[in-house]
């Protein structure tokens, strides 16, 4: 073998100088290394500094996790990744919903099923209730947006105002009020 050349199915030593032998051969061969290495290269694409903005969007839109993955998407593939990343975290759960919606009246029928279809009911409520609760301590920060919390549950309660007019409203006061600060 010549100096400098790699042997096959080896792959060159990173610290070699030219002339200097070759890796071990039970090395994995370049492309193997590439192979290896292109998805954590993916995944450090994406830095904590471009999950902050996707961060703050997935907390004032509804289904942060779809919000991440469509995100991530678009980071990792522009527009394509992104539709792709959205139609594959919505597409499953449109698909189980189309295919078990006919079937719930019949389950319901079965005192076990409709236990634990109640259950499960109660589970989601709670839960809810939880990440309500959690996204207030985050949200309800001063006293500007502990006030415009107070007028839209005023608002949605007793006047059972539209939660989208809530959203517009309360971006629109906070925008206000922050401007004047």
């Amino acid at each position: 073998m010549h100096a400098g050349r790699v042997a096959p199915g080896a792959a060159p030593d990173r610290g070699a100088e030219e002339g200097e032998g070759v890796k071990d051969p039970a090395a994995p061969a370049v492309g193997e290394d590439v192979v290896r290495r292109v998805p954590l290269e993916m995944i450090f694409a994406i830095m904590a500094s471009k999950l902050i903005p996707e961060k703050a969007v997935g907390q004032v839109t509804p289904g942060p996790v779809f919000t991440t993955a469509t995100f991530i998407g678009y980071v990792l593939g522009g527009v394509p990744g992104a539709a792709v990343a959205t139609v594959g975290i919505f597409l499953p759960a449109f698909f189980f919903v189309a295919v078990s919606g006919p079937l719930i009246p019949r389950i319901r029928r079965s005192e076990i099923a409709g236990a634990f279809l109640d259950g499960i009911n109660a589970t989601s409520m709670a839960l809810m209730a939880v990440v309500t609760f959690d996204l207030g301590q985050d949200a309800l920060a001063d006293f500007t947006t502990i006030g415009i919390g107070i007028v839209s549950a005023i608002l949605l309660f007793r006047l059972r105002v539209n939660s989208a007019w809530l959203v517009l409203g309360g971006a629109m006061a906070g925008m206000i009020l922050r401007s004047r600060v």
